[in-house]
């Protein structure tokens, strides 16, 4: 109003200094200021992903740093859970949907409580590439899982059973943990070009007896195996040692699978069903 009022009067006076402060000036001042927000707003929108990134690479970094942490300090068990829910089955088929489950189940439990807001955003952008991470931290601890675990007392059968197969593909075998619902009594199979073998492992704190002998003796016909193993930490009755002769079934310690591939050139002794009275 004061603007329009100074113009008006700079026009009956015809005064056009006046009109320009009145009119001019502020349009110009106007103008610049509107400019002046425009460049702001421009380099604002410029500037906001790359502060974006910056913050973001930030927050990754940090969210691997705690990645690396808590991975490391879980690593024993996530070693024998990879190798407990990841198995090849009979056709070579390998399946991750078990061990995919675990991993995230691993993230949200142990690694998400860690997070901040930035590292939960990087997080959730970025959760399939920190799976592959994880994955690929603990496949490199299960190529070397034979030198990392060794036979403990306090061994579950399971772990024994993993331990086993993977004395086995030490020694050049290829070398799988079957699922326990249908093993028909075999726990290990492991199978070079023309050889198949069946292995029944007994973590046991007593003498093993003759049944497993009688379960593996079986599990061979059924897979159609060349050689039957009985595996364990302990002895053997003498029972078993008798039927076990019976049934070219050969009975080990666990240490013994290193050298499978020598105990399996020596002869077997094996009496056939047409060979006796």
């Amino acid at each position: 109003m004061i603007v329009l009022c100074l113009a008006a009067a700079g026009y009956l006076a015809k005064d056009w200094e006046v009109i320009w402060k009145a009119i001019g000036r502020p349009f110009v001042w106007s103008v610049e200021l509107i400019a002046c927000i425009l460049v702001l707003g421009a380099v604002f929108l410029i500037a906001r992903p790359l502060f974006a990134r910056i913050s973001e690479r930030r927050a990754l970094k940090t969210l691997s740093g705690k990645l690396e942490g808590v991975a490391e300090k879980h690593m024993v068990a996530l070693v024998r859970r990879r190798r407990q829910l990841v198995q090849a089955d009979a056709y070579g088929h390998t399946a991750m949907d078990a061990w995919t489950k675990e991993l995230i189940h691993f993230m949200n439990t142990q690694l998400r409580p860690l997070l901040n807001e930035a590292e939960e955003r990087a997080f959730a952008k970025h959760s399939a590439k920190v799976a592959c991470a994880i994955e690929t931290k603990v496949e490199e601890r299960v190529g070397s899982a034979t030198r990392d675990v060794a036979f403990s007392d306090s061994m579950k059968p399971r772990e024994y059973e993993h331990l086993c197969a993977d004395l086995l593909r030490e020694a050049g075998w290829d070398a799988r943990v079957t699922t326990h619902s249908r093993d028909f009594g075999v726990d290990v199979i492991a199978e070079k070009p023309d050889q198949r073998i069946v292995v029944q492992c007994k973590l046991y704190s007593s003498p093993v007896g003759l049944k497993a002998v009688q379960e593996i003796a079986a599990g061979k016909l059924h897979e159609l195996a060349n050689h039957a193993i009985v595996v364990s930490n302990q002895r053997f009755t003498t029972a078993a040692a008798q039927i076990a002769a019976t049934n070219g079934v050969l009975l080990l310690h666990h240490d013994d699978l290193k050298r499978i591939d020598q105990l399996l050139g020596r002869p077997v002794p094996i009496t056939r069903a047409s060979d006796r009275v």
